[in-house]
């Protein structure tokens, strides 16, 4: 199972992350474990989860960074909006079923942003930082979720970021590729943001 579903905005209300994320991720969850056929359930988490500390203080929509040293899957969550804390409160789901229960294999990825094909499009808005960071390729996300299904687990339960390989990104992903199996193949780098 690999559910994506849920409510995706880093603006949206308590109550919306609340139903949309959180009880739609359990129900999701005790399906799973009610069929008992299920194998491997992969969870979409966020970037956000992690974001708190390094974007600019002006909440959402302020996407400057600041980090000294790139994040590491075992640094402290910060969320930054409510949807973030969804997010981490998904992934804890996901560890009871997977890990503590051991109903079935469950792995959360902390996905990067991946709407665009072409991150130039955002060039010059104050989105572009952020984007270029974080952006995601379809093949990249198609290699980070095959490697999620696929790849066996020693211990029931991971959570792994998916973003390409860009140079500006704000994650380590070297322990993600370890645990996956999956290198990125993409870039923003490989794009040429001066054209647009």
């Amino acid at each position: 199972v690999v559910h994506l579903a849920g409510v995706g905005s880093p603006d949206a209300s308590f109550e919306e992350v609340l139903r949309g994320n959180v009880v739609a991720t359990q129900n999701v969850l005790e399906a799973a474990k009610r069929s008992g056929t299920i194998k491997k359930v992969v969870l979409a988490s966020t970037n956000h989860v992690q974001c708190g500390t390094s974007m600019g203080r002006g909440g959402p929509g302020t996407l400057e960074f600041h980090t000294d040293s790139p994040l590491l899957l075992e640094d402290p969550v910060e969320p930054d909006s409510f949807y973030a804390a969804s997010k981490i409160h998904v992934e804890m789901l996901g560890k009871l079923y997977g890990k503590t229960w051991r109903c079935f294999d469950v792995v959360a990825l902390r996905i990067g942003w991946c709407l665009y094909d072409d991150p130039t499009e955002l060039a010059g808005t104050q989105y572009e930082a952020y984007l270029r960071a974080m952006w995601l390729s379809r093949r990249d996300w198609e290699g980070f979720a095959m490697a999620a299904l696929t790849r066996e687990l020693r211990n029931g339960y991971i959570v792994a970021y998916a973003v390409s390989d860009n140079s500006t990104r704000i994650f380590d992903i070297e322990e993600s590729v370890r645990l996956l199996g999956y290198s990125p193949q993409d870039s923003s780098d490989d794009f040429d943001w001066s054209s647009n």
